[in-house]
């Protein structure tokens, strides 16, 4: 079941959603279909210190320049947050794709698997149209094969791997990395 509004009342991470669907607007004059709200905002969760603040722009039809635009965007949006909000904003993360690719059940963009089902299950529309029912999920297979080729990255690399193997290293880390070294797997 998909949530229609925010339940989290962690008003700096709203302000910071309510910024960033603002500017995509702004940003994108039109082409943005649906502003989403995914992760721990959306579906619970969330914990201020470590938690990521997710947003899903999800566009018509994708522009040939969407990637550049999106990251320039984020950046301008941190530099838009008021000042309680921005340990946060280092912490906004874009996702964004179509609804030509999400509804044929196509990753496009940037909107992996894992993300997709997150989306269509648990995002919550911050503005626009919601056209999720018309989407499959990601199937079993998708998301095990993504999932291996993440994890084969993510623990392949030997300064990740070292930092694991010293837990004095990983908790100097801080929290957020500490958290997401154990959630990660």
């Amino acid at each position: 079941m998909t949530r229609t509004r925010l339940t989290y009342a962690h008003r700096p991470a709203r302000e910071l959603l309510r910024i960033a669907a603002a500017e995509a607007g702004a940003w994108f004059l039109g082409r943005i279909s649906g502003v989403f709200a995914l992760g721990s905002m959306a579906h619970g969760g969330f914990a201020p210190e470590v938690s990521d603040v997710d947003i899903a722009l999800v566009f018509d039809e994708i522009p040939a320049d969407a990637a550049e635009r999106v990251t320039a965007l984020a950046e301008h949006v941190r530099a838009l947050v008021p000042a309680e909000a921005r340990p946060l904003a280092d912490r906004l993360s874009v996702f964004w794709s179509d609804w030509p690719h999400l509804c044929r059940g196509e990753g496009a963009g940037r909107l992996p698997a894992v993300d997709r089902a997150d989306f269509l299950e648990h995002g919550v529309l911050l503005t626009g149209h919601d056209l999720r029912h018309l989407c499959p999920r990601p199937d079993d297979g998708e998301l095990v094969v993504e999932s291996a080729h993440f994890a084969a990255r993510k623990f392949g690399a030997e300064p990740y791997l070292a930092l694991l193997r010293s837990p004095r290293r990983l908790l100097a880390a801080g929290a957020r990395e500490a958290t997401r070294a154990v959630l990660v797997p």
